[in-house]
């Protein structure tokens, strides 16, 4: 409570404070349609992750409580159990809900936003053999 302020009323918007636990339910479904929608595997990682690392230490923490010892917890968590990409996964998740957050109007601090993560290669895709007569023909349609 700041200098000044009213300690009731700051205990009252703390209650009205929403947890992140409802906050991630939130932003799933407002990215599960609209123009900013995932893709459906995105959401389905992003709720496995959620319930398997994120839910049990953080999800009845109010959002403004959430700090980035608890991320890096999470993240030194996952990592001393063996998992590669979890706990990066894990910090780019809470990144992208606090990030969320601030477009929807509320400003918060993102405590997973110096977090770093380690940059992730993709797969380079290549075409079959079998496959290269229908990438050529599909070529042809294009303008």
């Amino acid at each position: 409570v700041h200098s000044g302020d009213d300690p009731a009323e700051w205990s009252k918007q703390k209650r009205a404070e929403q947890t992140l636990g409802d906050v991630f339910d939130a932003f799933v479904k407002d990215r599960s349609s609209g123009s900013d929608v995932l893709a459906a595997s995105t959401l389905r990682d992003y709720q496995n992750l959620y319930k398997n690392h994120l839910a049990g230490p953080l999800g009845r923490k109010k959002v403004s409580d959430v700090t980035q010892a608890d991320v890096t917890a999470i993240q030194a968590r996952s990592a001393k159990a063996g998992r590669v990409r979890t706990p990066d996964k894990a910090v780019t998740l809470v990144k992208a809900v606090y990030s969320w957050l601030r477009r929807k109007g509320l400003k918060l601090e993102n405590p997973a936003a110096d977090i770093r993560v380690k940059a992730t290669r993709h797969a380079a895709k290549s075409i079959r053999a079998e496959q290269f007569p229908a990438f050529v023909a599909a070529l042809g349609d294009e303008p």
